[in-house]
């Protein structure tokens, strides 16, 4: 009697398993061109806080990548991009983040160091929501 009672509860923990998974609402992926074609220079976002770089940090050539750090007081904001334009080139960089934090890779660094060394570059972080992602919600520049 005691083998048939586990076999049941086991029975019903994995058909709950199986009914979570497919009753839960899948995260879609978030494009950074669709996240991009939906930005506006002169659209009103709410502000976010960026706390590391400061604006117009300097950095010296042989620093090992940095951490940026922000705060989104929106709370509908779950994932970030972060836009690295170049003023020298047409070029830019792109990241998303499901963090409040960020840092790129070296090789990603030394692009940014190299693309940054006679002009500064302007980074932009977008705060969106990964299940709306028809809108921007936050949004912040900052000169390195």
């Amino acid at each position: 009697m005691q083998k048939k009672s586990a076999y049941l509860v086991i029975g019903i923990f994995i058909l709950l398993v199986i009914v979570a998974f497919l009753f839960t609402p899948s995260m879609p992926n978030l494009s950074t061109e669709d996240t991009l074609a939906l930005y506006r220079e002169d659209a009103q976002y709410s502000n976010l806080n960026i706390r590391y770089p400061l604006n117009e940090t300097l950095f010296p050539p042989e620093i090992i990548p940095p951490t940026f750090r922000w705060e989104d007081a929106d709370s509908k904001s779950d994932t970030w991009l972060i836009s690295i334009k170049f003023q020298d080139t047409q070029g830019s960089m792109n990241f998303t983040t499901r963090e409040k934090t960020w840092s790129p890779d070296m090789q990603d660094w030394e692009t940014i160091k190299k693309q940054s060394l006679q002009k500064q570059a302007l980074v932009t972080i977008l705060g969106i929501n990964s299940s709306s992602r028809q809108k921007i919600h936050t949004r912040r520049h900052e000169v390195i």
